[in-house]
């Protein structure tokens, strides 16, 4: 029986890939009522990665809605590209909208755009493809800096008192402070370390009836983050400034706790302290009001 599971499959792969290779069009009617069983086998059975990840489809930054495999993808890639770029979330659109992806685009880089709830455990057991190492653009370990070590030494240096002021308090919430080479337009940024739960996979999880109860996925849940911060942006230069004027500013402190908790929403993570946030808001809004005179009305 073990001989004829074997045939059998190994028949079955080879008619789905002839149909991959030579019908895209009846190719994709298929993937679309199969694939994500297929993703799910994969997931699974280490014994059939290597057939089954050939015939993985997913829309790219690049593919204008269209479904792509990973070996189009290599074929595409940047010359000395030494990672498969991906992002995982609930739709297309929100992804878009993802600050993690900013430098990738800002670089040209083709990013796989993973849909399916399944699609990153897939990933991670899958690790490599074609001696390419899958690298999630929304976790820690990213390096698309254009600065030399020298500079980014020079900025870590210039921003140490900021990223000392951080760290100790967010201490409960945050692992450790890092500069951000993936950020171009936001001032941070809230990323998984490399064995934690992103955004999207936290809420994967969190969605599945048994979670609710379950301790162990309460602890990786309330795991510690990486907290990314932009050097080039105007906030955090502003921030800067404020800290070395006064090393134990409170309105620092309140911009600092209100920045990590609207970064855990943006990045896909839900609040832990929803209380927090909103008299954090409440009172950046008073003092907001206060300042205006009637002229700011006109």
């Amino acid at each position: 029986l073990r001989t004829i599971k074997a045939k059998v499959l190994s028949k079955v792969f080879e008619a789905i890939r002839k149909l991959a290779d030579s019908d895209a069009k009846k190719y994709k009617e298929f993937f679309d009522a199969y694939g994500y069983s297929l993703k799910l086998e994969l997931a699974n059975q280490d014994k059939y990665k290597s057939k089954i990840a050939p015939l993985l489809r997913y829309q790219s930054s690049k593919s204008k809605g269209e479904l792509i495999s990973l070996d189009e993808y290599i074929s595409r890639k940047k010359e000395n590209q030494k990672n498969i770029y991906y992002i995982a979330g609930s739709s297309v659109e929100e992804i878009e909208k993802s600050p993690f992806i900013e430098k990738l685009k800002a670089n040209d880089y083709e990013l796989l755009y993973m849909i399916d709830p399944v699609d990153e455990h897939t990933i991670r057991s899958l690790s490599k493809y074609e001696d390419l190492e899958f690298q999630n653009a929304a976790t820690e370990g990213l390096k698309l800096s254009e600065e030399s070590e020298d500079d980014m030494k020079a900025l870590n240096e210039e921003f140490k008192p900021l990223i000392d002021f951080i760290q100790s308090n967010l201490s409960e919430d945050v692992e450790k402070v890092v500069l951000s080479t993936r950020l171009v337009h936001s001032p941070c940024a809230v990323v998984a370390t490399q064995n934690g739960w992103t955004g999207n996979m936290e809420r994967v999880v969190m969605a599945q009836a048994s979670a609710k109860d379950n301790p162990m996925l309460a602890f990786f849940a309330m795991q510690k983050k990486v907290f990314e911060i932009n050097p080039k942006h105007e906030l955090m230069s502003k921030l800067l400034a404020k800290i070395k004027e006064n090393p134990k500013s409170k309105s620092a402190r309140e911009v600092v706790s209100v920045m990590f908790d609207s970064s855990l929403v943006q990045s896909g993570y839900s609040l832990k302290n929803t209380k927090r946030f909103s008299s954090a808001i409440e009172r950046l809004s008073l003092n907001k009001l206060a300042s205006l005179s009637d002229a700011d009305d006109v």
